[in-house]
């Protein structure tokens, strides 16, 4: 696009992703998105609890753990596939 610097795309695409993976939270995990972030179908919201705790503070982290959070399981809930 004309008169915006190339990283506005990717924040575009991050956002786009972000907001995929919180509909899919909400309406049930989408296996094969959260398979194409690089997400396990194991994957424990405890897990996301300790990578919050790990990258407090960091620039950036707050899309990463948002993702981890949209395709975790409850660790007391099973995930269907």
């Amino acid at each position: 696009m004309r008169g915006t610097d190339s990283s506005s795309g990717g924040r575009l695409a991050t956002a786009l992703l972000f907001v995929t993976v919180a509909v899919a939270g909400v309406a049930g995990v989408d296996v094969s998105a959260c398979k194409a972030l690089g997400f396990a179908e194991s994957l424990m919201c405890s897990g996301c609890a300790k990578l919050k705790t790990a990258l407090s503070g960091k620039a950036g982290s707050e899309s990463l753990i948002a993702e981890c959070e949209g395709c975790c399981a409850a660790d007391n809930e099973q995930k269907t596939v």
